[in-house]
């Protein structure tokens, strides 16, 4: 099964409304803790300006709120900060706040690679707007299935160009372990095709179009196959897909959700 990808500058793929914050002490995870109170947050907020002479300068500005493992044992600690470094950052062998601190200095050299274009640029256009640079990311946790923990990052980055861009990225958490649970720990071998058909004909219908070539005629599937992506989220009652922009449709579609009970895919579980 596929692996999503984590670009550290041009992410090309925002928050489920199935994965929020839960009051402290609403749900338990499977070891007892309430799932908002085995976290803490981590803010980052960061700025590099282009010309430090100038309070004008255009600048890259850095906003992170990330959930990091808190009131847990320290191997859990340790096995979340593991799979959440890497969904989110890509990551491997780095603490959420290690990882997050080496994206920042990855961004800030990069930008300020800019440095000499603005000032040649300035001469002309004093203002030269589009060298205004943002990344956000914004994190959320959950309790989905039999008490793991639904782990959310969602970003946003504008680096020039027409637009910005933003994708989600999940990972589940096994809250008694803080081990990542897998596709391949849910659904039987050799599925995948079946699975991959049962995503084709949700996602027609929740288009109003019939099979393939209903999709392509509405652009997507277009340049690429449908295929099971590892974004995905495991809620009480139902399982998630996530496709990021650009994944199986262009940017104009936006990012698209499929879901089924887990009734309906019974027959595909382990």
């Amino acid at each position: 099964m596929r692996k999503g990808y984590i670009a550290l500058w041009a992410l090309v793929a925002l928050l489920m409304t199935a994965c929020q914050n839960k009051p402290q002490g609403a749900e338990t995870a499977g070891n007892g803790i309430s799932c908002a109170a085995m976290f803490d947050t981590l803010r980052i907020d960061k700025q590099f300006m282009l010309d430090t002479l100038d309070a004008n300068s255009p600048a890259l500005k850095i906003d992170m709120e990330l959930l990091v493992p808190g009131n847990v044992a320290p191997d859990v600690a340790g096995n979340m900060n593991t799979c959440i470094s890497y969904a989110t950052f890509g990551y491997e062998g780095l603490t959420i706040a290690e990882a997050a601190d080496s994206l920042v200095n990855s961004m800030k050299s990069e930008y300020l690679e800019l440095r000499d274009d603005y000032i040649n640029e300035k001469a002309v256009n004093p203002d030269a707007p589009w060298f205004n640079n943002y990344y956000t990311l914004h994190s959320s946790a959950s309790e989905g299935r039999n008490g793991c923990i639904c782990y959310v990052a969602d970003y946003e980055i504008y680096s020039g160009g027409a637009h910005p861009s933003s994708t989600i990225s999940c990972v589940n958490i096994d809250a008694k372990t803080g081990k990542e649970i897998a596709l391949q720990d849910i659904f039987a071998p050799y599925t995948d095709e079946q699975l991959t058909d049962r995503l084709t004909d949700r996602l027609a219908q929740q288009n109003g179009v019939k099979g393939i070539e209903g999709l392509k005629e509405i652009d997507y599937l277009v340049f690429s196959d449908m295929y099971v992506t590892n974004n995905f989220i495991l809620g009480k009652d139902s399982i998630f897909f996530l496709y990021n922009n650009y994944e199986i449709a262009p940017y104009y579609k936006g990012r698209s959700r499929i879901g089924f009970d887990y009734d309906e895919l019974k027959d595909l579980l382990k």
